[in-house]
């Protein structure tokens, strides 16, 4: 029977698999930030045990934008979150604490920047794309 992967395993010889390039991704969203000027990064990526199984998505993104962004000679801070809101907004106050003069976060999710709850409002920054 003829068969396709969704998803690249560790091990693909021999397999039909059809994926993302999430290398490409990440170096994607690196220059899209560099692109606009911005020299200091934050990649709120998968949660922690995507990176402990080697989770090919979490691990090909964060390698993507770490090279890219190494590539261009800007600052890129990867942290976890669990994958709800609450962790986002924890994370993200974490992340603008530790940077008190980080101006104004993007967005970098289409949900987030349409959020009613977007991350960065509690911080008394707001948002650039989302105008909260």
């Amino acid at each position: 029977m003829p068969t396709v992967l969704i998803g690249l395993p560790r091990e693909p010889a021999g397999l039909a698999c059809v994926d993302l390039d999430f290398r490409a991704a990440g170096a994607l969203c690196v220059d899209h930030l560099a692109d606009l000027g911005h020299r200091e990064m934050v990649l709120l990526g998968a949660p922690e045990a995507a990176y402990a199984r080697h989770a090919g998505f979490a691990v090909r993104t964060v390698a993507g934008a770490a090279e890219r962004a190494a590539a261009r000679g800007v600052r890129l801070t990867h942290r976890t979150v669990a994958g709800d809101w609450d962790s986002v907004a924890g994370t993200l106050a974490r992340v603008l604490a530790e940077r008190p003069r980080t101006p104004r976060p993007r967005a970098a999710v289409a949900a987030l920047a349409l959020s009613a709850r977007c991350p960065a409002r509690p911080q008394g920054r707001g948002c650039v794309d989302c105008g909260a």
